[in-house]
């Protein structure tokens, strides 16, 4: 009889889905309010929930054939199971099978960074575009660096030490955007285009001056 995945096992596959401890996932639905991440914690609490009831009512004082024992471990397996399809749904995979592990050791898939916070960080990445209407380029840097000036803001506490160039890289590449050589100050460094976020129509001139946000260390 194949055995049902136990918490666990559904606590593995959450962070191995989400590329996050636990903790960490906790505080990014908190800033976040992602609805797909809230209801796979959701299901993780529930189910350690009920293990503990199951295993609380393991002993003298109840029988394996115990009706309200058996009806306890018919709804762990059940959420077990749910919570497996929820973390799959969410991050756009294939539920593991219950199955035993096989003999021979696999190496992990390859993660795949979850469409929705890639989809913020593009939108994020417009917004300050839109806010330099002269700037064309940006290097790699300076993007990552913008995006954490604001102390309170999620990419300045994005895995605990701030969006890097290098998270910066993995998180657009769902989105089909990459570092490249760019011309920046009359130099050429690896960076990313207003066109990899914005359409190419012509700049209207709405923005004023005092709009424009400078780059790190280049004055004003």
């Amino acid at each position: 009889m194949t055995p049902h995945p136990d918490a666990v096992a559904v606590r593995s596959q959450l962070e191995r889905s989400f590329d996050a401890p636990l903790s960490t996932l906790r505080q990014q639905h908190a800033q976040l309010s992602d609805p797909a991440l809230g209801v796979c914690l959701h299901l993780y609490d529930s189910l350690v929930g009920s293990e503990r009831a199951v295993r609380a009512l393991h002993g003298p004082a109840h029988s394996p054939t115990d009706l309200g024992l058996q009806q306890l471990c018919a709804d762990r397996d059940f959420l077990a199971d749910v919570a497996l399809h929820a973390i799959a749904r969410a991050t756009h995979r294939t539920p593991p099978s219950p199955a035993a592990p096989p003999a021979q050791p696999t190496p992990p898939a390859p993660f795949v960074q979850r469409p929705p916070l890639t989809a913020t960080l593009v939108r994020d990445c417009a917004a300050l575009f839109q806010r330099m209407p002269a700037t064309e380029a940006m290097s790699a840097k300076d993007l990552a660096e913008l995006l954490c000036r604001d102390r309170e803001h999620r990419w300045s506490q994005h895995r605990n030490h701030g969006l890097t160039t290098n998270t910066l890289a993995r998180l657009l590449k769902p989105a089909g955007i990459t570092p490249r050589a760019v011309e920046v100050h009359g130099g050429t460094v690896r960076g990313y285009k207003r066109s990899d976020f914005l359409p190419t129509a012509p700049l209207t001139q709405v923005q004023t001056q005092a709009q424009v946000l400078p780059l790190p260390g280049v004055p004003a």
